[in-house]
C-alpha cells in the first residue's frame, strides 16, 4: 500500500497524459501533480483530481496572457509549487505595481 500511495502522482501523470492534455512541460505538469496529491491526498481522489485540473486551467490562462506582461510570468513561475493560482495573482499584482503612477 506504501508504494501505491507513492506511485500515485506518477499514475496520475500518465494517465492525464493518455487522455491528451495539452503539451506542456513535463516538469510542470508533475509539479502539478505531486502538489496537488501532497495537498489533498487525505482528502481523496477527486479532490486531487479538482486540484490537478484547477492548476492546468490556470496555468492555461497565464501561459495566454499577452506578451507584456512575460517578465512577470516568469519571476512568478519560479514559484509554480505554491499552485498556479498564486502566480496568476503574482502576475495580476505586479500588472497593478506597473500600471500605477509613480509616487
Amino acid at each position: 500500500m506504501k508504494i501505491v500511495m507513492h506511485l500515485l502522482p506518477l499514475l496520475l501523470l500518465s494517465a492525464s497524459r493518455a487522455h491528451g492534455e495539452e503539451q506542456t512541460s513535463v516538469d510542470e505538469e508533475a509539479q502539478i501533480v505531486t502538489t496537488c496529491y501532497y495537498a489533498n491526498a487525505e482528502w481523496g481522489t477527486d479532490m486531487v483530481n479538482l486540484c490537478v485540473e484547477e492548476n492546468r486551467r490556470v496555468r492555461a490562462e497565464v501561459l495566454a496572457l499577452p506578451d507584456v506582461h512575460a517578465a512577470a510570468v516568469r519571476r512568478c513561475r519560479a514559484s509554480a509549487e505554491l499552485g498556479w493560482s498564486w502566480v496568476k495573482e503574482c502576475v495580476k499584482k505586479a500588472a497593478a505595481e506597473r500600471q500605477a503612477p509613480a509616487r
